[in-house]
């Protein structure tokens, strides 16, 4: 948003359950669409200890699974003696380098952590990294690939020393590992340096609660955006092993989570705290299937509407600008809901209209927002905005602002699509 006035804000979606079902032969890790229709889909399974597969099946909707195969096990001789295989793996895929990684941690009998890298190029024949391990540290964690920042990045829950915290673990867990060498022991863990550099560490910041860790971190590609779904999690001042805090320390601890954003998958934005995106941890990029975003949980489908993660949204009188976009020619569609979940409109109050404005921040003539009134009740994904009869087709090349003034609506996103005949 730009030369935003009144009490408008930005907001995210919570996910909400969809529909129980048959429990997938796996945990769902990573989904891709078929050119043909349908997905393909890769899981993990096999929890502590060995063995651990990684398996490939299709879906056409997410719901059930056929050609279930297995295309990647876990073996001994992939990591180091005395050590044993733990219990998260991540799978990922780069369109630009037509290849696969799947990141496998293991545990040595002393508690440290080490990860393991394999890649494919068609998900079928796979190959250990010859730099295994390929780093230390991490034991509940995601990955993605950026095509912003061409690479792959896993995000992984690290340490941060702080004596004088006042709780059972007395190494914070974080979503980074920090820039100094030390050695401990929290909880179960055995824990060692040198660690990550500073800059790739993200930490808690005055707004949290001064207990907050940064506990998993999930991240997905959506639309050209990367989203992060973190659970925040604190300890608890009773003694380990008193219910309901483990014998290691560990208490109930979940906070909420929260969607993070970014452009690239390095620098994340954190606008949406307090907005609860749900009870459920996600292990997997979206499913796009019935006009839902389906993320798998068990024998339970979670989900949020397709194109609407997030909302500019206010409750009075509010206004915001788009950026600047070259228009297309194209048919300008609006994915919006007029009025807003749980809002009585039972006195017609909600309401938004649209103007058109160019570079020298004119409203374009024809193009006021008198002629683009939309009132609800209206729920639509790509509701064509028009200005009387104008649709705009002819200020295709110029540069071009959307202005909207609203009350008590959600606006989730602008497209562009085909003029109607």
């Amino acid at each position: 948003m730009q030369n935003v006035w009144g009490h408008t804000t930005i907001g995210a979606s919570r996910l909400r359950k969809l529909a129980d079902c048959e429990p997938p032969p796996f945990r769902v890790s990573f989904c891709r669409p078929l050119a043909g229709g349908g997905f393909d889909v890769f899981g993990v399974r096999g929890a502590k200890g060995i063995p651990w597969q990684v398996l490939r099946a299709n879906t056409d909707d997410g719901t059930s699974f056929r050609d279930v195969r297995v295309v990647l096990e876990g073996r001994t001789s992939t990591k180091p003696p005395n050590s044993k295989w733990a219990h998260t793996a991540t799978v990922s895929y780069s369109p630009e380098m037509e290849r696969y990684l799947v990141l496998k941690n293991s545990r040595d009998y002393g508690g440290s952590f080490d990860t393991h890298a394999f890649v494919s190029g068609d998900g079928e024949r796979w190959e250990p990294s010859p730099h295994n391990s390929v780093y230390r540290e991490g034991d509940n964690w995601g990955a993605m690939w950026s095509p912003a920042a061409h690479r792959f990045i896993c995000y992984n829950k690290g340490v941060v020393r702080e004596p004088d915290k006042p709780l059972n673990e007395l190494i914070r867990d974080g979503m980074r590992t920090p820039g100094f060498d030390f050695a401990g022991v929290a909880a179960m863990k055995r824990l060692g340096g040198p660690l990550l550099a500073r800059e790739h560490q993200i930490t808690r910041d005055e707004l949290d609660p001064p207990d907050l860790e940064f506990y998993v971190a999930r991240p997905f590609l959506y639309r050209e955006t990367c989203f992060l779904q973190v659970l925040n999690y604190v300890g608890s001042f009773m003694p380990p092993g008193v219910a309901p805090v483990r014998p290691d320390g560990h208490g109930p601890g979940m906070l909420d989570t929260e969607w993070w954003i970014s452009r690239d998958g390095l620098r994340w934005d954190r606008p949406f705290r307090g907005m609860h995106a749900g009870p459920v941890v996600i292990s997997h990029n979206p499913l796009v299937a019935g006009g839902m975003l389906r993320f798998h949980q068990g024998n339970e489908i979670w989900g949020i509407g397709e194109d609407r993660l997030t909302y500019v949204q206010t409750v009075s009188n509010g206004v915001f600008e788009t950026r600047t976009f070259t228009h297309d020619g194209g048919s300008l569609r609006l994915n919006a809901t007029v009025p807003a979940p749980g809002i009585d409109n039972g006195d017609n109050r909600a309401y938004l209209m649209a103007e058109l404005v160019d570079g020298e921040d004119r409203v374009v003539p024809g193009y006021e927002k008198e002629r683009c009134i939309v009132q609800g009740p209206m729920d639509a994904q790509a509701l064509p905005l028009r200005w009387g009869q104008a649709t705009g087709a002819e200020l295709e090349g110029r540069p071009l602002r959307l202005r909207f003034y609203f009350q008590a609506a959600l606006i989730y996103a602008v497209s562009s699509g085909p003029q109607e005949t």
